[in-house]
């Protein structure tokens, strides 16, 4: 079954009322750098969303928790297989003929999957950061391929 996503109000309303960001990232069970990220496009902005803006955030927020749920599946930082997913979902969607046949739907398509997949490994490899940083904070690197890896 799958979670719903929290809307920008779930998590700048905890924060204007104080609580902070890894706070609000656990209540919510999300990872905490999409909180960060959420609170500082928010700050960015100006404080003010437009409803386009908001699902854009709430998107990206789902694609990097997709990404950060797969870093327990292996020891070594997978960071390339993203790049190699996008291109082969490119190169499937490309081979349609009813996308191949109109060159905007073609580069939407493209557009679209850049988009999911850049989401995806970056929740990945801030996910994977962490994870190695702890590692290494607590003492006990797994492998050496750890160490070297997050240099």
């Amino acid at each position: 079954m799958v979670k719903p996503s929290p809307g920008l109000s779930d998590i700048v309303r905890p924060h204007k009322a104080g609580r902070p960001p890894a706070t609000i990232a656990k209540h919510l069970g999300i990872h905490r750098s999409v909180v960060y990220r959420t609170l500082q496009r928010y700050r960015d902005f100006g404080g003010s969303k437009t409803a386009e803006e908001v699902k854009n955030l709430v998107l990206l927020a789902r694609c990097m928790d997709i990404g950060a749920s797969h870093v327990h599946m292996n020891e070594k930082c997978c960071g390339p297989l993203w790049d190699q997913l996008g291109e082969c979902l490119a190169e499937v969607i490309t081979k349609i003929e009813s996308v191949r046949s109109k060159r905007e739907c073609t580069k939407a398509w493209i557009m679209l999957i850049s988009y999911v997949v850049d989401g995806m490994k970056c929740g990945y490899m801030d996910e994977w950061k962490r994870k190695t940083n702890n590692r290494l904070t607590n003492g006990c690197p797994t492998s050496r391929d750890d160490v070297v890896e997050s240099r």
